[in-house]
């Protein structure tokens, strides 16, 4: 697992920058995936990965960051586009040996499937970031 990725640039990008690249170089379906997330003072670009997890996306002083996160069961029935009936039924009455094995398989779904979405959209930015010039 790569866990997070850090993209180092030349110039301090704001959040705003890198939502705007990205709406004028993705295409249509790679911008219909994406969305501005606030939590509290932090602010994200949300880009889903899985049915559990999303990629947080996240600038810093010189420094483009992105990782994985999992979202509350209301926010994440919204952000993947579960069906809240769905949500529901598999939030239901549950023994504790199936919350076990369900938090074990989202575990491996973070490794697995979500960890190439993220590393798929780090390669994806980095290109992007490349080609405005503002990597170092």
């Amino acid at each position: 697992m790569k866990g997070k990725q850090v993209i180092k640039t030349n110039v301090t990008l704001a959040l705003d920058d890198i939502q705007e690249l990205m709406q004028r170089e993705w295409n249509e379906q790679q911008r219909a995936q994406y969305r501005r997330h606030d939590m509290g003072s932090q602010k994200y670009i949300m880009h889903p990965a899985t049915d559990h997890f999303v990629i947080l996306i996240y600038t810093r002083k010189n420094k483009v960051g992105m990782f994985s996160w999992q979202p509350p069961g209301a926010m994440r029935v919204y952000e993947t586009g579960r069906s809240v009936h769905h949500h529901r039924m598999k939030a239901g009455l549950v023994k504790d040996i199936v919350n076990y094995a369900a938090a074990s398989k989202k575990e491996k779904e973070r490794l697995g499937p979500c960890e190439q979405v993220l590393l798929g959209v780090a390669a994806e930015l980095r290109e992007l970031l490349n080609q405005g010039g503002y990597l170092r």
